[in-house]
């Protein structure tokens, strides 16, 4: 009876430290998966207060992206005091000097009641649009909800081309 009592504590210890050790490299193995995204200003077409409109919004959508694990935020603060439109080649270099993956910019549209919202995924590296992502809404109200949707919608993007990224094809040899 002794001698279980001993293995028992043994094996228990050992799963203790495997655990332990677990826990400690995995989150460093995760991160290597982390991409970093900068969220540029979204030009706003509304004959409303455009500034309060696009600060409102790019704060919303910050705080739904910090939701995702996968994605680190990079602050665009300094382009929203500033406001200047940006085009695509901006929004690339900004994008890379600001040490990006991804860049999101857009436009936010007003009709009355309706809004509409459409944003650009950047890749840095390719230079060129990846994709395009838009939510609707009624009201000022719901640009929190609006903001949710374009973050389910860039997830889902991200995550459809994290799978796809590690594949490599290479021609043909003889």
């Amino acid at each position: 009876m002794g001698k279980f009592m001993n293995i028992n504590k043994i094996v228990c210890k050992t799963l203790f430290i495997f655990s332990l050790l677990i826990i400690l490299f995995v989150p460093q193995a995760r991160s290597g998966e982390l991409k970093k995204i900068i969220v540029m200003p979204f030009d706003v077409y509304s004959n409303k207060d455009k500034t309060i409109i696009r600060e409102s919004f790019y704060k919303n959508l910050l705080e739904e992206l910090k939701k995702e694990k996968s994605i680190q935020i990079i602050p665009a603060d300094e382009f929203l005091k500033n406001y200047v439109k940006i085009d695509e080649g901006k929004a690339v270099s900004n994008g890379k000097s600001a040490g990006a993956d991804f860049v999101i910019t857009g436009n936010l549209t007003q009709f009355g009641e309706s809004l509409n919202v459409d944003a650009k995924i950047f890749d840095v590296d390719k230079k060129g649009v990846l994709s395009t992502v838009s939510a609707q809404g009624k009201g000022m109200t719901n640009l929190g909800d609006m903001a949710e949707q374009l973050k389910t919608e860039i997830s889902q993007f991200y995550r459809r081309n994290s799978k796809n990224s590690r594949n490599e094809f290479q021609g043909n040899r003889k």
